[in-house]
């Protein structure tokens, strides 16, 4: 399955947090971004990718130092304290990296993705968190699963975010 197809699954599941509403406004606040920055929806997208793909990498190896549950919490938290959440995830150092990539792959300035990440990486967050129970739901996060499961490389996360905006018509 793909993320999108696991995103699609819990919208329809009244038992997960996802929702159409939020997740038109994620993928709004993207679109608005990139046309506050004069970026185009294509490098938008190659951002989003190189974002997701760092976040992924950066979750993967929690999980593989038996920090499951500090995975969790992580994705959990972009949604209400979103600047906390990228401060554990990435150091001042790793932040620069994933800037200097992402503006490689698509052509951005290093800077201005740099000032974009504290927003982009919740978001991020946000969209792998709509998986979760809301409360009468238990067990696994089955959109963070299908996004852990990727490998390095792989554009889930961006071809996502380009069927979810055409799915919800941005």
């Amino acid at each position: 399955m793909s993320i999108f197809t696991q995103v699609l699954s819990a919208i329809g599941d009244p038992n997960r947090k996802a929702n159409t509403t939020q997740l038109g406004q994620i993928f709004g606040v993207v679109q608005q971004l990139g046309k506050d920055n004069d970026t185009s929806g294509a490098q938008m997208q190659q951002v989003m990718s190189v974002v997701g793909n760092c976040v992924r990498t950066a979750l993967q190896q929690k999980q593989a130092e038996g920090k499951e549950a500090e995975v969790t919490e992580i994705v959990q938290q972009g949604d209400g304290e979103g600047l906390a959440a990228f401060q554990r995830l990435f150091t001042p150092q790793q932040q620069e990296q994933v800037a200097a990539v992402a503006a490689q792959k698509s052509g951005v300035d290093a800077a201005k993705i740099k000032l974009l990440l504290p927003t982009l990486v919740p978001l991020v967050l946000q969209v792998l968190n709509c998986g979760s129970g809301d409360g009468k739901a238990s067990g696994t996060n089955p959109v963070l699963q299908e996004f852990l499961k990727g490998k390095e490389g792989e554009d889930g996360l961006s071809s996502m975010f380009k069927m979810g905006r055409q799915f919800l018509g941005r």
